[in-house]
């Protein structure tokens, strides 16, 4: 039986957002009729794309060819498309669980922690917060998604941002006392000020 996928369109996306998939999806729905209950016979995977978001032509391929082919890996809540873009807050937040890079390495994954952008694969189950995902706030989803499960980046799949992502630094620190835990939390809070340095260095650029 192969693979169900439906596409999640947010942030104003329509049907457009995800036309000419090589693999398509089976159908395209909204936050608002998911809360309607559409999940009466619920797909397998829901692929999150938001509107400022380009999917390259095979980008869903590329997700649903990784699902297929995990062959023991500790089971993905989460799987993203690798979105290029000229915001250095774009770039996917890394596990810091090194075991488990090394085996999703061997299979061409990278695990991530948190993701600023949305063109992932999300099991249904796990997505309770819709109003997160209407407000765009993919960085606040994602890193309570993947407190407690693995998430992995699949760099065949590809996409990418028009303009900056939508959370910025300071909505990100807002996310410290709840995602994140243990030595974590210290990464998490130096990363912060790692990412503010680099946003204010990408601004004084952008207005040269």
């Amino acid at each position: 039986m192969s693979t169900r996928v439906w596409a999640l369109a947010v942030g104003g996306a329509g049907a457009d957002v995800v036309r000419g998939q090589t693999r398509p999806p089976e159908r395209v729905v909204t936050v608002e009729e998911l809360r309607g209950g559409a999940f009466d016979a619920p797909p397998d995977w829901l692929w999150v794309v938001d509107a400022r978001v380009r999917p390259a032509a095979d980008a869903l391929a590329g997700l649903l060819e990784a699902a297929e082919s995990l062959d023991g890996l500790p089971a993905p809540v989460l799987l993203a498309s690798h979105v290029t873009s000229s915001d250095p807050l774009a770039e996917p937040l890394p596990a810091l669980d090194k075991e488990l890079e090394v085996e999703a390495a061997a299979r061409g994954l990278v695990p991530v922690r948190a993701l600023a952008t949305a063109s992932f694969l999300v099991r249904p189950g796990a997505l309770g917060a819709l109003e997160l995902v209407s407000a765009g706030r993919f960085f606040a989803l994602t890193a309570e998604l993947l407190r407690d499960s693995p998430g992995y980046l699949v760099p065949g799949s590809h996409a990418s941002l028009d303009g900056r992502v939508s959370e910025r630094v300071r909505a990100r620190a807002g996310t410290l006392r709840s995602a994140w835990r243990g030595p974590e939390r210290a990464w998490f809070a130096l990363r912060l000020v790692r990412d503010r340095r680099a946003a204010g260095r990408a601004t004084t650029m952008a207005r040269r």
